[in-house]
């Protein structure tokens, strides 16, 4: 046989050789008598061992057959677990795999008895770099197991007494570093060296060495690989054979093989034996979606942990070759493959998301949103007994489990309590759920995950429901964020059977939906692992305050019992009250006796009572509140409110209720001097107070009176005084912005704010200036308009408000809130019944549209009436016939949403039906567009009106032409922007709105308090076709500790300061209303510039209205001058508005009687025509007209004239115009002779006088103050001459 330096040699031309040479075999095959491995292998090879512990003993020689692909670590393990005398010490050692520490034959593993792991000499010596206190951390350890070291080498050693492989416990799986401490795995004094009991281990002393190759002793070879590493050939031989360090003799480095084999071991009695079956947690077989190729396969579990489905998400996962994947490398691979996962790692911040319902997005409430806690490994392999938590960077083992689990908190254990197989990506199903689930009655309900897969185009509806085939016993289930929950029972009792999934899909190109089915899972339903046998209260008897809770805490055992529901019973619920689910007991404000009973849900003969015992101990002994003064007075002005907290002496009296009347207050609503209302708040303990809220109405003083509510008699008397506000100090409303108010639908009528320019705050300021007036009921809308504001609630007054509504629609002057007038009921014509109002718009000078849940009403804002309705000069097949002017008519019908003017046009939006395009000038629909879908409308600052629809569940933007009523843009708009919805049922405008000084729509997407949408705020950008996010304030904090904001009213741009406002609550249930803030958000970066909280009222924000402070400016047009035969000259009208859109500017002709003709006939010297801002000018006789426009804009209107002479025409340069007069020209030097005081014009080619001069002598010179052409110069006596400038 060649020596070992030799034979490293050999390896490396092994392969040539095995075709070159022929083999004398070695191992006779027929003489093997010990097999292990599969019966049925088509391949075969043999295992010898030499101990090289004895002279002339022979090795020992076991067969093995496979099929597929094994390696030498799968020889060793199936011989050591089939075999009864042999036992192998195996270690994991890194990412090539693992080594062969030890190795012992004896007649029934008996060595085993006399093993011992000498832990004293390994952890205290210097030999062993492992650090068994201290992680070796040079060496990559990061953990150390201390004294417990010991216990587990014991342990492991009694296990391999079953299993044949003592499992190294101190390797470099759990520790990162593995401990090279072989040589103190030794037998005990006396036994070793025994014929009986063989063992040899050792690394520093010596080594197990691995030799392998073809069948002839004289070409077996030193590995130039592990045993995980090598891969088996059929025919070949794998040896172990011992080496010493440091001697010679038997066993020293460089001797030989034993060539002479032992196929018997009889001796040792060997008998081989069937394997223990490794049943791992997830079965291989199972698995649908594979990442990777090769020999080795694990499988890999996601645990979101976050509620939603899918959840125990199960891959496989395969490789090849010598080196193991560790295990973020594992997890990088598998969301490389899966489309729908996504996973990044910034050092120790691992961030993992999946798209779980297949839309393409990571949004929303279904999708596994990952943002912060831990993400933790951990592993069993087939080795262990159980999962072990270990750090990402270890390496996935062949046949291993892995779980992936997200946790709230770093967790040493986990749980896999169901399996869902992720799909292949091409499977058709499109439900899937776990195909068995084995449920233990817990305190945890059983859980059922769905995976969702469409194919592109398809869509499931995310309602779901399950089909209990045969499971009565679940009596209550549900199905949400894509995670199927039983929240009840029937009887419960150990059964089985089958569930489904069944939702409703549409697939694609398809407009029908179809129910589809997910793949049966099979439940099985056992009893409790650890139900309560014995349970007690703490206390038998308790004494107990009255109106306070009873800390009694009931006892299990054991005390670890997995299912602990109870149900409570109070025997006097006059004394004490006991929520039956969670045994929570609270006395009543009515001392008594009670006791209170829990019963075991499992078994309703196991039950523990207490019994209690209130009375009255801590009596109130004074009350006041924070708006009172000293002297007991509570002073406030009308539509003013305060909340009646009361403070208690002491500050935790056993009932801390109150009654709060009022007296000498008035006999009626018209003459109370202020109310109350009782509310419901939650603290930040969630539990519920019951305050009252306090509003003054009229001047004058009533009495308050508060009562102590426990029995004890207290009692307070308090003044109410409402006096007047101050009303003198003059407010130019032209500045600042009003936030329009609904106000307490059913308590106050509406009302507005005003913000000054410093967020100083006006409250009620309309009120202020109308002493005792409001606006009608629910105010909704409100526009400036026509130097006028104008607001439109929903009814004419709200009946709970003692002060008197101001009508559905009211006018009022906008610099000073001084009221103009109001209408109550919108009725035109023939109609009966008052409509709500909606929407404003303004139509035209002195007129505005009123959007209704009926139509469109036309406004005389000057007189306060309504002077008709819209009506439409299309007919379609649900027309009635009637014609315009008939209110009665089918087109007047359906609730108006959101309207908004562009040039001679409204635009109006009409529930479930479309956009009504209406001429101003004739209050007729001239065009509609039909869309079911649209929700609402605004104009940007190109002029071009926008409005907002939904298309398979995501929003669209839509633009029109002013001009030619055409579509001339539509945008998808990206589902994180979330979905623009319109608030129909309780009508509020929409959260989409324009600007008139930057190109962009603003918006929010979602639905929330009916409908400040989800608080997301957004841009659109039109020139630049972006999307981009603002703000969001929905989830700010808020004035009670755990409760947030939520957006409220409708968002405005402010083209003044470049903010949006917007108006936010608290969100939560009654009372909590009384908190509110409005926001003032830059609108480019996002920034809150300025945050108002505003005093407690129940304010309900509509919508920022903004002032109009300026006029229409218009361009001045100099005087024109024409000769009678000139071509029609056109004159461009320049005007704008710093306040609006200038594309809405509209221009019209008014009469004008400054004008002269000098034709007998009488004629106009020119006629005039205007579209839009063009003025066509047609000479038509010689004298002059006076022209006169108006521009109106927002409703304002500026007149302006120009005038126009037509003159008559003398052609020719430089001719004498008579024998005394003459007009020449060179260059910019005019010459007139002979015309001693006359005045000249000096007229460009579009009749434009651009210079003048009176001549003061016959010869007089005169500068020309123009550019080089040709122009005309006119005498005022008739006498014209073109010249050239050159």
């Amino acid at each position: 046989m060649k020596k070992f330096l030799l034979l490293s040699a050999v390896l490396a031309v092994q392969p040539i050789a095995t075709h070159a040479v022929e083999y004398v075999d070695w191992v006779d095959w027929d003489q093997i008598q010990h097999w292990a491995g599969d019966p049925d292998g088509q391949n075969k090879c043999a295992l010898v061992i030499d101990f090289q512990d004895k002279e002339g003993a022979d090795a020992l020689v076991w067969g093995y057959r496979w099929n597929g692909k094994k390696t030498g670590e799968d020889l060793i393990r199936a011989v050591a677990s089939q075999s009864s005398i042999l036992t192998a010490m195996i270690q994991y050692t890194g990412s090539m795999g693992s080594t062969l520490n030890g190795l012992g034959v004896s007649m029934n593993r008996e060595e085993l008895d006399f093993l011992n792991y000498d832990f004293s000499r390994a952890a205290i010596g210097d030999e062993v770099s492992f650090g068994y206190f201290t992680p070796n951390s040079s060496m990559g350890q990061d953990i150390a197991p201390g004294y417990d070291a010991e216990d587990m080498c014991i342990q492991a050693i009694e296990r391999a007494k079953t299993t044949g492989i003592i499992e190294h416990p101190l390797n470099a799986f759990a520790y990162g570093y593995p401990a090279y401490d072989y040589d103190y795995w030794q037998l005990e004094e006396g036994y070793a060296g025994s014929d009986e009991y063989r063992w040899r281990a050792g690394w520093y002393d010596g080594y197990w060495s691995y030799w392998h190759g073809p069948n002839d002793y004289d070409y077996m070879g030193y590995s130039g690989l592990g045993m995980s590493s090598t891969v088996l050939s059929d025919g070949d031989v794998q040896a172990w054979k011992y080496i010493v360090f440091n001697g010679d003799g038997i066993g020293y480095m460089g001797g030989d093989l034993t060539e002479t084999l032992d196929y018997s071991m009889s001796d040792w009695g060997e008998e081989m034996h069937e394997a223990a079956e490794v049943v791992q947690p997830v079965n291989q077989a199972d698995v649908d979606f594979w990442v990777g190729t090769g020999e080795k396969a694990a499988t890999v579990v996601f645990q979101f942990n976050d509620g939603r489905g899918p959840e125990n998400l199960v891959y496989g996962y395969r490789w090849s070759g010598g080196w193991d994947d560790n295990l973020m490398t594992v997890i990088s691979n598998i969301a490389k493959a899966d489309p729908r996962m996504s996973f990044t790692q910034a050092g120790s911040q691992v961030t993992l998301t999946y798209d779980s319902n297949h839309d393409g997005e990571i949004s929303g409430s279904y999708d596994h949103i990952d943002v912060s806690d831990t993400w933790n490994c951990y592993v069993k392999r087939v080795i262990d007994e159980d999962f072990s938590k270990v750090n990402s960077g270890r390496w996935l083992n062949p046949n291993a489990v892995m779980i992936f689990s997200h946790q709230p908190e770093d967790m040493a254990s986990v749980e896999l309590p169901y399996q869902l197989f992720r799909p292949a990506l091409d499977e058709e199903r499109i439900i899937t759920v776990p195909k068995q689930i084995d449920y233990a009655l817990a305190d945890e309900n059983l859980r059922l995950p769905l995976f969702i897969q469409v194919p592109d185009g398809g869509k499931v509806n995310t309602a779901f429901n399950w089909i209990k085939t045969d499971m009565p016993t679940i009596s209550s289930a549900s199905v949400q964020n894509l995670m199927g929950t039983v929240t009840a029972y029937s009887n419960f009792k150990p059964t089985d059977g089958n569930v489904q999934i069944r939702g409703s899909y549409t697939a694609p190109g398809s407009t029908k939906a179809e129910y589809v089915f997910s793949n049966e899972a099979h439940i099985t339903l056992r009893n409790p692992l650890k139900p309560v046998v014995a349970m007690s209260y703490e206390q038998p008897e308790v004494a107990a305050r009255l109106g306070h809770k009873v800390e009694n805490a009931l006892v299990f055992q054991p005390q670890d019992a997995t299912y602990t529901k109870m149900t409570y019973k109070s025997s006097n619920i006059r004394a004490a009250t006991v929520n039956s689910s969670t045994g929570v007991v609270t006395t009543t404000k009515t001392a008594g006796e009670a006791d209170i009973t829990a019963t075991y849900a499992f078994n309703s003969d196991l039950t523990a009572s207490f019994s209690l015992q209130s009375e009255l101990k801590v009596p109130v002994e004074d009350i006041t509140f924070e708006s009172a003064d000293e002297n007991g007075v509570i002073t406030l002005t009308p539509k003013e409110m305060t909340g009646l907290f009361p403070i208690i002496t002491p500050a935790d009296p056993d009932i801390a209720d109150v009654t709060v009347t009022l007296s000498d207050n008035g006999t009626a609503a018209s003459n109370y001097i202020a109310t109350m209302y009782k509310v419901n708040l939650w603290d930040e303990n969630n539990t519920r107070m019951t305050p009252y809220e306090l509003s003054g109405h009229r001047e004058g003083e009533c009495s308050l009176t508060v009562n102590a509510a426990d029995g004890s008699g207290f009692e307070k008397k308090f003044i109410v005084r409402v006096v007047d506000r101050e009303r003198d100090e003059p407010i130019d409303y032209n500045t600042g912005t009003i936030m329009l108010n609904e106000e307490w639908y059913g308590h106050t009528n509406g009302g507005l704010n005003w913000f000054s320019p410093d967020y100083d705050v006006v409250y009620q300021a309309y009120e202020r200036e109308n002493p005792g007036m409001s606006f009608g009921c629910t105010s909704q809308y409100g526009i400036i308009y026509d130097g006028k504001l104008i607001v439109s609630s929903k009814q004419a007054v709200d009946g709970g408000d003692p002060l008197p509504g101001g009508g559905r629609l009211v006018v009022a002057d906008a610099a000073s809130l001084k009221r103009i007038g109001s209408i109550d009921e919108i009725i035109f014509g023939d109609e009966t019944r008052s409509n709500d109002g909606r929407a404003l718009c303004g139509a035209g000078h002195g007129r505005v549209y009123m959007g209704t849940n009926n139509g469109i009403y036309v406004i005389d804002t000057d007189n306060c009436r309504i002077i008709g309705k819209v009506g439409s000069e299309i007919l379609d097949e649900e027309d009635d016939g009637k014609p315009n002017t008939d209110p009665s008519g089918s087109l007047y019908s359906g609730q108006i949403g959101d309207m908004t003017l562009a040039g001679h046009y409204v635009f109006a939006i009409k529930q479930s039906t479309g956009v009504s395009i209406i001429d101003i000038d004739t209050d007729r629909i001239i065009k509609s567009i039909p869309d079911v879908n649209v929700q609402g409308i605004t104009q940007s600052a190109d002029g071009r009106v926008w409005y907002a629809t939904k298309e398979d569940g995501h929003s669209v933007f839509v633009a029109i032409d002013p001009e030619t009523l055409e579509e001339s843009e539509r945008v998808d708009v990206p589902a994180e922007c979330g979905v623009v919805n319109c608030g129909w049922g309780a009508w509020r405008t929409t959260q989409f709105t324009g600007a008139h000084s930057v190109n962009s729509l603003f918006f929010s997407g979602g639905s929330g308090i009916t409908n400040g949408g989800d608080g997301y705020y957004w841009r659109y950008d039109v020139d630049d076709n972006q999307f981009r996010p603002i703000a969001k304030v929905s989830g700010l904090p808020a004035h009670t500790p755990g409760v947030l904001q939520a957006a409220y009213g409708t968002v405005r741009y402010d083209d003044r300061t470049g903010m949006i406002i917007a108006g936010t609550t608290e969100f939560k249930a009654s009372g909590h209303y009384r908190y509110n803030w409005t926001h003032f958000i830059d609108a480019e970066t996002g920034e809150f510039m300025h945050t108002v909280e505003l005093r407690p009222y129940y304010w309900f924000q509509s919508m920022p209205i903004f002032p109009d402070v300026y006029d229409p400016e218009i361009e001045d047009i100099d005087d024109i001058v024409m000769s009678v035969d000139d071509e029609p000259v056109v004159v461009t009208i320049n005007a704008t508005d710093r306040d609006n859109n200038d594309a809405n500017i509209r221009y019209s002709l008014i009469d004008s009687p400054l004008a002269t003709a000098d034709d007998e006939d009488g004629s106009l010297p020119v006629e005039v025509a205007l579209e839009g801002n063009r003025l066509t000018l047609t000479p038509k006789a010689i004298g002059s007209r006076t022209i006169g426009f108006a521009v109106e804009s927002n409703g304002k209107v500026v007149n302006h004239a120009v005038n126009v002479s037509v003159r008559d025409m003398i052609t020719g340069v430089d001719s004498v115009v008579s024998a005394e007069q003459r007009i020449s020209c060179d260059g910019r030097t005019l010459t007139v002779s002979g015309f001693n005081g006359t005045s000249f014009d000096i007229v460009n080619p579009g009749g434009i006088a651009v210079d003048s001069f009176t001549a003061n002598s016959d010869n007089y010179i005169h500068t020309l103050a123009v550019n080089h052409g040709i122009y005309i110069v006119i005498g005022g006596n008739g006498v014209a001459k073109k010249i050239i400038v050159k």
